[in-house]
């Protein structure tokens, strides 16, 4: 696929998929390969096809990211969950984590975070971390408001049944204890 060389064309590519997808091999691909010990064209073609992700976060690349490729034909990555929350908020504890992570040869950081100064720690994981760093949504509102995800993320309203708190399950759609939250009070 050919692309012309233009400051919008360029603009237009942001993720490693844009690039594989427009044929452009990236450094993180290349680095990706090498650890891998694959050819770079395997990594750029499954990158386009969707088949490998490699998390590249312009801002993180800047600030020293290791890349590192998920899917398809590629080595099992170590994980390290960890974050802050209103029951456990030690920061300084959590930096630490990182560190031994870091120093141990972890492959990526789930950040769990879900109170007090969130932001501000991932930023700050983003510039001081080179590992792949994930997060998940904040979920905090659905327990103090007892709002469905489907109702946060705008997907209409929560389907109630057994009580104000009480939730319908997400593979059946009643109250049937699939879901622990299907039917409990929070």
């Amino acid at each position: 696929m050919s692309i012309t060389n233009t400051a919008a064309a360029q603009r237009s590519l942001v993720t490693q998929m844009d690039y594989a997808r427009a044929g452009i091999i990236t450094p993180q691909m290349k680095t990706v390969a090498a650890a891998e010990r694959r050819d770079v064209e395997y990594i750029r073609e499954r990158v386009a096809d969707g088949r490998i992700a490699i998390p590249a976060n312009i801002h993180h690349i800047e600030a020293g990211l290791k890349p590192c490729g998920v899917g398809e034909g590629l080595s099992t990555k170590v994980n390290v969950n960890l974050g802050i929350s209103g029951d456990k908020a030690d920061a300084d504890e959590e930096r630490r984590k990182v560190e031994v992570a870091v120093t141990r040869g972890a492959d990526a950081i789930m950040d769990l975070s879900n109170s007090g100064k969130t932001r501000f720690f991932r930023q700050e994981l983003v510039q001081t971390c080179p590992l792949m760093i994930g997060t998940v949504p904040h979920v905090r509102r659905h327990w103090l408001y007892g709002e469905a995800p489907g109702r946060a993320y705008g997907r209409g309203p929560v389907a109630r049944t057994g009580g104000p708190r009480a939730r319908r399950c997400g593979l059946c759609h009643r109250a049937c204890g699939h879901n622990p939250l299907c039917s409990a009070d929070l």
